[in-house]
């Protein structure tokens, strides 16, 4: 960012903590109200569950163990390995949690659901948060890094062309791709992959990748996500109580409020909604699914609903990714971790889901520097 002359910030944190409105059982609470008074909650839970907000309840049995790791490096020793065999919901089962908290944290996981996550990559998710730190951003926009790395390339970046097989040949890497300027095949001595394995798994590889590398790129599990933003004429959730974010047992699952902190007008809301529960409503098309959450935002807040603006809704399902971002399935981090940013000859593997330190745009960034070393590694020799 300092290369490119970007300015990095950080949302300001306010002097106190905001509230959580949870949406139960088709009535709203304020988190606070239930935890001065936890006879009110609508859902029976073990009185030490009560006090947690829903979605802490996973995180707050999991960080113990997290805090043992130490940090996302340290998941890969043996000590840890027995972890990767559970589910997150085998583990919560066997700490004691509720089966009804373990809905609400089901309902709040971002992951499918807590069956189908390993317990193992849960900790190491947990682990990036114990090193202090803070969340920042690119002024106007992340999407203006990748723009300035384009900008700076001597080729351009070719948009709107879809990978449709990769060859290796004596001189080195034919790749078919097309678009809609037709079909057209690229030459070089080496290719970076750095496509989601949700994606790779269309493309034709020859020769036949080892069949390892294939069980990872057709089994590696992406969680399913889907958000929409709203901008909103006023900040009302800045009001007295501020709220920070909202939950529902609906299956519109969250909202989160992107202006608290600041001082500015318009606001603007997030809804979140990820995993198994995407389902249903994805069924209804991406127009009537807008509608729907515009809906119940309307109905979640009557008094407001004249301040409900413009809406964009992305779902990573529809994108050429299909799935937002990878983790690990049960038996799969121990098996996959240790190999999956490895080289085969000169295709190389890049990509948030092929680190385990720092997935997601750290990672993707790492991941980079990594597979250019390879590829000079290889031109050297």
């Amino acid at each position: 960012c300092e290369q490119f002359g970007l300015t990095l910030t950080s949302t300001p944190r306010p002097a106190k903590r905001p509230d959580t409105l949870l949406q139960l059982k088709g009535r709203t609470y304020l988190q606070s109200a239930l935890r001065q008074d936890p006879t009110n909650w609508p859902v029976p839970l073990a009185q030490a569950e009560q006090s947690v907000a829903p979605m802490r309840l996973m995180s707050s049995v999991l960080m113990p163990v997290a805090r043992e790791v130490g940090a996302p490096d340290k998941v890969l020793d043996e000590a840890f390995a027995h972890y990767d065999q559970l589910s997150v919901a085998d583990f919560l089962r066997q700490s004691g949690m509720s089966e009804q908290a373990m809905a609400l944290a089901d309902h709040t996981a971002n992951y499918n659901s807590l069956k189908s996550v390993s317990c193992l990559s849960a900790i190491r998710d947990l682990t990036r948060f114990l090193g202090g730190g803070r969340s920042q951003f690119i002024e106007g926009g992340n999407d203006r890094l990748p723009t300035a790395m384009a900008d700076a390339l001597r080729a351009p970046v070719e948009f709107d062309t879809v990978l449709r097989s990769v060859e290796r040949t004596p001189d080195g890497i034919a790749a078919n791709a097309t678009s809609p300027r037709g079909e057209r095949v690229f030459v070089a001595r080496h290719v970076v992959l750095a496509v989601p394995f949700t994606a790779l798994r269309s493309v034709v590889i020859t020769p036949a990748l080892p069949v390892w590398r294939r069980e990872m790129i057709d089994g590696l599990p992406y969680t399913q996500v889907a958000k929409t933003f709203v901008q909103t004429s006023t900040s009302f959730l800045n009001g007295t109580p501020s709220i920070g974010a909202v939950y529902s047992d609906t299956p519109f699952e969250r909202v989160f409020n992107m202006s608290y902190g600041e001082e500015r007008e318009p606001g603007l809301l997030l809804n979140w909604v990820n995993g198994d529960g995407l389902s249903a409503l994805r069924s209804r098309g991406q127009d009537d699914y807008q509608s729907l959450v515009m809906n119940w935002m309307r109905k979640l807040w009557p008094e407001h609903a004249d301040q409900l603006g413009m809406a964009l809704t992305y779902d990573w399902a529809y994108s050429r990714a299909r799935g937002a971002y990878a983790h690990y399935a049960p038996g799969q981090l121990t098996k996959f971790a240790p190999r999956i940013g490895e080289s085969h000859g000169p295709i190389h593997f890049a990509g948030e889901h092929t680190e385990l330190v720092a997935p997601g745009m750290e990672g993707a960034l790492v991941s980079g520097a990594r597979a250019a070393e390879n590829v000079l590694t290889q031109l050297r020799t």
